[in-house]
């Protein structure tokens, strides 16, 4: 989906004349001043409770007292799994890392290059992003975020209309739970949020 379609689905579903975009005073002009942080957000949650951007990286791990560490990538939204050896090689899971602050901490590892597959956040929305950009992460799971954006912005285009509003929240609220990964062992933890338990064990 590029971000003139995701413009057209956010017109549409607050049936708003997409051809007044840029039209001074205009719905359509007001709600794209207001889209880009409010995209932003609505798809930094997509992105981490329904996992919808994985990527690995190789990232060089330095040593400290608590084991290898190295500093998270600035898109990283929670650590899934660290690979070691040549051609992937073993796999580590949660219990083997642990995010504190900006760093990611490998008590297994030692100093060197190993390849980190986690869950990211989309690239950021703003005043470059041009209509014809495509946006990352999938049509359906944007086609959601649509829907959480309606229901932030709606109290802008239709002050009072409640029955609207819970219309387009509650098709979020549906779409984001139907959607969730409920795949055994694999809960959205170790974020660059998570609480640190670890650290002082070692």
């Amino acid at each position: 989906m590029t971000y003139g379609d995701l413009k057209k689905r956010v017109f549409s579903l607050l049936d708003i004349d997409a051809r007044e975009e840029g039209a001074q005073g205009s719905l359509a002009t007001m709600i794209c001043e207001s889209l880009p942080q409010t995209a932003n957000a609505i798809a930094r949650k997509a992105a981490l409770y329904l996992k919808a951007l994985f990527k690995t990286e190789s990232l060089y791990f330095s040593e400290d007292d608590y084991g290898a560490y190295t500093m998270l990538p600035e898109d990283a939204a929670t650590v899934k799994e660290i690979f070691a050896g040549r051609n992937g090689g073993r796999k580590y899971g949660r219990v083997s890392f642990e995010t504190v602050g900006e760093k990611l901490y490998f008590f297994e590892g030692k100093e060197g290059f190993y390849k980190v597959g986690y869950y990211a956040y989309p690239k950021r929305i703003d005043e470059n992003t041009a209509d014809e950009d495509f946006l990352e992460m999938s049509d359906a799971v944007w086609d959601t975020v649509a829907y959480g954006i309606c229901a932030e912005l709606c109290s802008k285009v239709y002050p009072g209309d409640m029955k609207r509003y819970m219309r387009l929240a509650t098709e979020f609220d549906e779409r984001m739970t139907a959607a969730f990964p409920l795949q055994k062992g694999d809960r959205v933890s170790d974020t660059v949020f998570s609480g640190r338990s670890r650290m002082g064990r070692r």
